[in-house]
């Protein structure tokens, strides 16, 4: 018998040490992340770059980034556990849908019915802004994409550190982007002072490359490279967190946000200290949130006046296809 006990498996993602460790599917790539941000860190610190503050800057990042890469990606991001098949002659489970109160840019409260699905994959009624993620095999509360480069989902769990991560990884590249830069024009400014003295001698610009054999240049080129990318993902995140959206709610086009708490601010402070509670449970038909199981003929149909709450202004139905619309 072996000394220790095999990895626990949800789906594609193993767990290990009761919990503490979640590895997903893209680990290997995960890795490769790590390698590239240290390798290239520690060649602009010790080797290619001449400016101080700039070495100091992108060393601090890049030790920042990697922390936050590796707690992001070995963390939960927010999985429901699998639950054990209902017996074959069980019929079709029917959706839940449950009340959320949002308020609106002018401080009107507002109701909205949201939908939680069975997952006949994970046996569970998904949490109303869960996924089932093809890659992981597995259903995620409040998950907003899969990512191959933390090796697995960014669900409600891990967000925060993913949030964090690209933004860390923004300063390291644009600090060694303009670093290098600065650095490289010293070296071709430097040369250019020798080069006339030296008849038939490279171009101050050569002589500047192979002074660091080329990797100050490489440098620069991959830095401007995934700056493009993680600069734009760190501008869209942040569009996305004064909304309190997720990647997959935006590309629905919701014709209203009901899942605003009212203003940036709020929308910035829930994203920063947590998200709702319901966001997170998985839906059960004794759950006191649930107000129908199916029985709707049309998901715009209203819900039963008991179940209406006198304070809400209006209400909004998320369908199927993501749209809401006043009922």
């Amino acid at each position: 018998m072996p000394l220790t006990a095999p990895p626990r498996r949800h789906g594609n993602i193993k767990v290990f040490l009761n919990g503490r460790i979640f590895v997903g599917p893209d680990w290997r790539i995960m890795t490769l992340s790590v390698v590239l941000i240290s390798v290239c860190s520690l060649v602009f610190v010790f080797f290619t770059n001449e400016i101080v503050a700039a070495r100091i800057t992108v060393g601090v990042t890049a030790l920042i980034s990697v922390s936050v890469l590796l707690l992001c990606g070995l963390s939960d991001p927010g999985v429901k556990p699998r639950q054990p098949p209902p017996p074959p002659d069980a019929p079709p489970r029917e959706s839940l849908w449950l009340e959320r109160e949002y308020l609106d840019e002018n401080g009107c409260v507002h109701q909205a019915r949201l939908e939680m699905k069975w997952c006949y994959s994970c046996n569970i009624y998904r949490p109303y802004r869960g996924v089932h993620c093809r890659y992981c095999d597995q259903c995620v509360a409040r998950r907003d994409h899969h990512c191959p480069w933390t090796g697995t989902c960014i669900g409600a769990k891990n967000y925060r550190s993913y949030f964090a991560l690209v933004w860390v990884l923004s300063v390291m590249l644009f600090t060694a982007l303009c670093g290098g830069i600065q650095s490289f024009v010293q070296r071709i400014v430097r040369h250019s002072k020798v080069t006339p003295v030296i008849e038939d001698g490279p171009s101050a610009f050569t002589s500047a490359l192979f002074d660091t054999y080329g990797l100050e240049l490489i440098l620069i080129l991959v830095s401007f490279i995934f700056g493009l990318l993680v600069w734009s993902l760190a501008v869209y995140h942040t569009y996305l967190i004064s909304r309190n959206l997720t990647s997959g709610d935006a590309a629905k086009d919701l014709k209203e946000n009901v899942f605003t708490h009212g203003s940036v601010l709020a929308n910035l402070w829930a994203a920063l200290s947590g998200w709702r509670e319901e966001e997170m449970t998985c839906g059960d038909a004794r759950t006191e949130v649930v107000i129908e199981v199916g029985g709707f003929d049309d998901v715009g149909d209203p819900p039963s006046p008991s179940t209406t709450t006198p304070a809400a202004s209006s209400h909004a139905t998320v369908c199927d296809g993501g749209d809401a619309s006043h009922l």
